[in-house]
């Protein structure tokens, strides 16, 4: 008969569970947190698991991370069941978990054996194969949001258990030390007036305070000097403004520690009301290491795309570095226009290579002393068809296939390949064709010397609403007198 480990931090529960299990003729094995769990699944292969989210010690997420690592277990399927998640939730947790199933608490015991027996029926595709991941993986950046939000919820409801549940005050802090000091990510909880309630173990790891050291203290302790003087409420102050509502439910900010040295972090918020007074529960990850790898990143994606620029610039001679002068032109644009600044990121890189659909084109055409012709010019308008089809299967972080698709559509619909109009253009397309416009007209070319600035400008004026977006050009007017064109 199939072996089943329950794993759940509710006593009661658990050996419900148990019971119920035996009952209908399995094997039932018990944990009451994520180690005695892994114990239990080492000593006994069990072949599947029923486990909590939040326990003390090791929860579930930690938990099935551990399993995904582990050969001999990484195919046992998981089933979670918790009252601390949305069902909206769910299939984003089935994903980032890779677990079989999610169930919600309260549920009845025949809706869990139905569930169990269906999961068991469940055979693995023949050859597949989980893959293998580290204990010390970064966590799906999915799990991360909706744990930060899990994890308040449970926090918040264990507060209202004062109100709801008859358990002595000894016994609920207990728990709630047991669950919070189990967490990697600090925790801290202070008051309407700013001062610190609460400060867990990773809290103290993370900033270098202990405990004693912070309670009834300002929470901005931890804020460096320049914010503290943004606003005199500090770090609540900070959660109530619009810059935090801009930035949403998680916010990235530079904190301090005892030793003054700064990092970023990664800020979730909540607060409640307990007898008419207000608390803040703040969660808080160090992502110094995610930075890192992000900063990493953008370093080897910028080398990549310069030297797609240059192989693509160096069948062109007479328009060497074009592509960086408009990429410099369209962030100016950008930045004028104050777009967020992962947009900004998408423009640069998205001018740097607009033309690399050019690669397809012949050098003879590209380098032609005179005049196209009208065959010669279609062959000029099939380049960004052709980047497009280059770059369609990169999985960029901003959509440029499209910017290099779409950077000779104009708003009027007369440009090319798919006569766009309005705001079928992306917005970053539209910024690029304006820069590559001006940049085009006052550099030399192969047919014509470089006709200057005052004659770009005159066409983007003229264009202005008719076939370039009228922000746009009155953004790039702005920035050109001042713009180096070297």
């Amino acid at each position: 008969m199939s072996r089943i480990l329950v794993v759940d931090d509710n006593v009661e529960w658990l050996n419900s569970l148990v019971d119920v299990f035996t009952e209908e003729g399995y094997e039932a094995d018990a944990a009451k947190n994520g180690f005695e769990a892994l114990e239990a699944a080492q000593k006994n292969t069990p072949d599947i698991i029923f486990t909590d989210l939040l326990m003390p010690e090791m929860d579930g997420f930690t938990l099935c991370n551990k399993l995904r690592s582990n050969p001999k277990l990484q195919h046992v399927p998981v089933i979670f069941c918790s009252g601390y998640f949305h069902e909206k939730d769910q299939k984003r947790l089935e994903d980032a978990l890779e677990v079989a199933r999610f169930i919600r608490k309260p549920v009845g015991f025949d809706e869990v054996l139905e569930l169990v027996s269906s999961v068991l029926g469940e055979e693995m595709p023949k050859g597949a194969a989980a893959p293998v991941r580290s204990a010390e993986e970064e966590p799906h950046p999915d799990l991360q949001g909706i744990y930060n939000t899990t994890m308040l919820e449970k926090l918040t409801g264990m507060v209202d258990m004062l109100h709801e549940e008859r358990q002595t005050f000894k016994d609920l802090l207990l728990r709630f030390n047991s669950l919070t000091d189990s967490a990697t990510d600090a925790i801290i909880i202070a008051n309407a007036k700013d001062e610190v309630c609460y400060w867990n173990r990773a809290a103290e790891s993370c900033f270098q305070y202990s405990q004693d050291e912070v309670l009834k203290k300002s929470i901005s302790i931890i804020l460096p000097e320049h914010m503290q003087l943004i606003d005199e409420r500090g770090l609540l102050g900070f959660f109530e403004s619009d810059a935090a509502k801009v930035m949403g439910q998680y916010v990235e900010l530079g904190l301090r520690r005892k030793d003054g040295s700064l990092f970023p972090a990664e800020l979730s918020h909540s607060s409640w009301k307990e007898k008419d007074e207000v608390f803040h529960s703040i969660i808080i990850r160090d992502v110094t290491q995610r930075k890192g790898l992000e900063n990493q990143l953008r370093k080897n994606l910028e080398s990549f795309i310069g030297a797609v620029a240059k192989f693509v610039e160096a069948r062109d001679p007479y328009t060497a570095g074009h592509q960086r002068r408009v990429s410099k032109l369209a962030v100016a644009i950008a930045e004028k226009l104050d777009l967020e600044q992962a947009t900004i990121d998408g423009v640069h890189f998205g001018a740097m290579i607009h033309d690399i659909g050019k690669i397809s084109v012949p050098a003879e055409i590209l380098s032609k002393p005179s005049r196209l012709t009208a065959a010669e010019y279609e062959i000029i308008k099939a380049h960004s068809s052709l980047g497009f089809d280059i770059l369609k299967e990169i999985d960029f972080p901003w959509p440029i296939a499209e910017m290099v698709h779409q950077h000779h559509e104009r708003l009027d619909g007369t440009g090319y390949p798919n006569g766009l109009v309005g705001d079928d253009i992306l917005i970053e397309a539209k910024i690029i064709a304006v820069a590559d416009v001006v940049e085009a007209i006052t550099s030399h070319r192969p047919y014509r010397p470089a006709l200057g600035l005052e004659e770009a400008q005159t066409e983007i004026r003229e264009g202005r609403g008719k076939r370039y977006d009228p922000a746009i050009v009155d953004a790039c007017l702005e920035v050109t007198p001042d713009f180096d064109f070297t």
